[in-house]
């Protein structure tokens, strides 16, 4: 931090603004771990450990097994959280071989009005198919995600299969614009 309250960075470098402090008691599967956490503003997540209460608390995590393991093994807990959000078809989906489409999702209501990151479903990215990282919005519980079909012979995917992972995202926050060359014509081309 560069000094009392005022501002924390995030791994990547961004500023994180302090705008409090409280202290909070942890109940982790009935070990409960007492400390001092800042209070962020426009922070997208719920609650991030710092490498300070990592340590402190002897955390070890185990994405093998996805478990993490706090206080030299006193407690486990499941490394991803229990109430992942899923996005799942709106309608049945038929993806010829190789060939993606943009596809109409359905998503739980709490998105609404939101802006939130779309991402492929742990473990299965390329199995049966790839989703593509996007951000997006959603409008009445619904929103659009690119969907590949890697295979050479057609897909099909009943209406309500789970094909993505979805939450909320900070886009002020989290994300830049990148500017991009302008178009040339198409008798020109550009040396870089």
């Amino acid at each position: 931090m560069d000094g009392g309250l005022g501002t924390l960075f995030a791994a990547e470098g961004s500023k994180l603004h302090v705008i409090g402090e409280v202290d909070f008691t942890l109940n982790i599967g009935g070990l409960l771990i007492f400390h001092n956490f800042y209070v962020i503003s426009n922070l997208s997540e719920s609650l991030i450990f710092g490498t300070d209460w990592l340590t402190q608390n002897k955390v070890v995590i185990d994405y093998a097994n996805k478990q993490v393991s706090i206080g030299d093994d006193l407690v486990r807990a499941p490394l991803f959280a229990q109430n992942t959000q899923y996005v799942r078809l709106v309608k049945p989906l038929c993806l010829p071989g190789y060939s993606e489409q943009i596809v109409l999702v359905s998503c739980n209501r709490i998105f609404s009005n939101q802006d939130v990151a779309i991402e492929h479903l742990p473990g299965l990215q390329f199995k049966k198919f790839a989703v593509a990282r996007s951000i997006g919005a959603v409008k009445h519980g619904t929103t659009v995600c690119r969907i590949l079909n890697t295979a050479p012979h057609a897909l099909v995917l009943p209406k309500n299969t789970k094909v993505a992972v979805i939450s909320n995202i900070n886009v002020k926050r989290d994300c830049c614009l990148v500017k991009t060359a302008p178009l040339l014509p198409e008798n020109q081309s550009r040396i870089f």
